[in-house]
């Protein structure tokens, strides 16, 4: 009975031990590490790709007797697997922090930067784990941190992560910076592309990209022309534009628009493009915001102007809109000062949740019960689901009328040479 234990002893720490002795001999000197000023130590543990990722904390020799022995056993002596997924091919850079305290606090914020020292968007974290010790513990304590970055320079074998703090303003101000080796495949297929400007015609419309330039860092700023049989529309706005390269970044900024007319069409997107990928696509979505067939409008009459503390709202399908549902509410709101330089000051909000795929909602027209026009303001929102409005009702009013368009985008993709708005944004 004893010699049997013992043999299946051996057959369960023969296979560690050969492991181990792997593990050593194949395994870089360390894994990369940087120091803050404050003396806060950053180590990165792990760095996966794909769109599944996933960490495994604890000993390391816990962390090999885990399929042995199970989670539960595992779990008990602090060893705990850690899971992220995504929609589309992403790199996570798993990381441990030292010497972090109430003072010291890990990094939240990080951007990814390649070989030429381009830098990408601001990146939140995706994970956060720590001990934090009793409180009347002063000691230092560990914690880890993992961010997701679905646009980086896939192309670069070299990558350095710039971690960033805040400062007493809330501006970020960079704490350390760390490198490591890209775990991505680098080869790629290549994309057609055209130097700007670049025209695309579709029926009788000509969308023209004009000009890429950068505003700050990783932000962009497009400018488009649209012309209709020959002459200038203006009755065209961009919505959203998506940016997407061979080598799988793919990052979108869309926007709830107002329906203004404007002479030139601007729009800001957020990320960056990288100098090694040779051409860019951006899908961008165009919509009409003049001129709306009767098929496209959703008019609500003599809507009362509720009291303070009763808004007026209901639920309804938009038959000719895909049959989905509409939320509408309508409240007043004291009367104060513009939220926004040349703002009105308004005195009702609009809140309409309508989440149709494809589908956008403005609000054309508004006038009162003694046909006065409204003055409108548009907020935020979610874009593409929650919309708001701000109303100026003029004084005496009893009711409000609201016409609203409900439209599909025209969407038009440009293949653009990196070189042609990279080498103008150093000009």
């Amino acid at each position: 009975m004893l010699r049997t234990k013992q043999r299946r002893l051996v057959f369960v720490v023969a296979p560690i031990v050969f492991l181990c002795l792997v593990l050593f001999v194949t395994l870089p000197e360390g894994p990369p590490v940087a120091v803050a000023a404050d003396g806060r130590r950053i180590t990165i543990e792990k760095i996966t790709f794909g769109t599944h990722h996933s960490f495994t904390q604890g000993k390391w020799w816990v962390r090999l007797l885990k399929p042995i022995l199970g989670k539960r056993w595992a779990a008990q002596r602090g060893c705990y697997e850690t899971r992220i997924t995504n929609d589309l091919p992403a790199l996570t850079v798993w990381t441990r922090w030292e010497n972090i305290d109430n003072a010291r606090p890990v990094g939240i914020e990080a951007t990814i930067l390649d070989q030429r020292g381009m830098e990408s968007e601001l990146i939140l974290y995706r994970w956060h784990w720590s001990k934090v010790p009793h409180p009347a513990d002063p000691r230092p304590y560990e914690a880890r941190v993992a961010w997701l970055a679905s646009n980086y320079p896939r192309r670069s074998k070299a990558l350095r992560l710039r971690v960033y703090d805040r400062d007493r303003r809330d501006a970020p101000t960079q704490a350390m910076e760390i490198a490591f080796s890209n775990p991505a495949s680098r080869r790629f297929r290549d994309w057609n592309g055209s130097e700007l400007p670049v025209v695309i015609t579709t029926n009788n419309a000509q969308f023209a990209l004009t000009s890429v330039q950068r505003a700050s860092n990783a932000l962009w700023s497009f400018n488009f022309v649209v012309r209709t049989n020959g002459q200038p529309d203006h009755s065209w706005i961009a919505g959203g534009i998506t940016a997407s390269s061979a080598s799988g970044n793919v990052f979108s900024t869309r926007s709830n628009l107002a329906a203004n007319v404007t002479t030139n069409i601007a729009f800001q997107l957020r990320g960056a493009f990288w100098p090694e990928e040779p051409v860019w696509r951006f899908a961008v979505e165009f919509f009409r915001v003049a001129d709306f067939q009767p098929k496209e409008t959703w008019t609500l009459k003599n809507i009362p102007i509720p009291t303070r503390t009763r808004p007026h709202q209901f639920t309804t399908n938009l038959i000719s809109h895909g049959n989905w549902p509409a939320e509408f509410k309508l409240e007043s709101i004291p009367l104060g000062v513009p939220s926004r330089p040349q703002g009105i000051r308004r005195n009702a909000n609009v809140h309409i949740h309508f989440g149709a795929p494809g589908w956008h909602v403005f609000l054309a027209e508004a006038t009162d019960d003694q046909g006065r026009q409204i003055r409108v303001e548009v907020d935020p929102g979610a874009a593409r689901m929650v919309y708001q409005f701000g109303l100026a009702i003029p004084a005496g009013a009893r009711s409000v009328n609201l016409k609203f368009a409900v439209c599909q985008p025209t969407i038009i993709t440009f293949g653009v040479t990196g070189q042609s708005f990279t080498r103008a944004a150093r000009e």
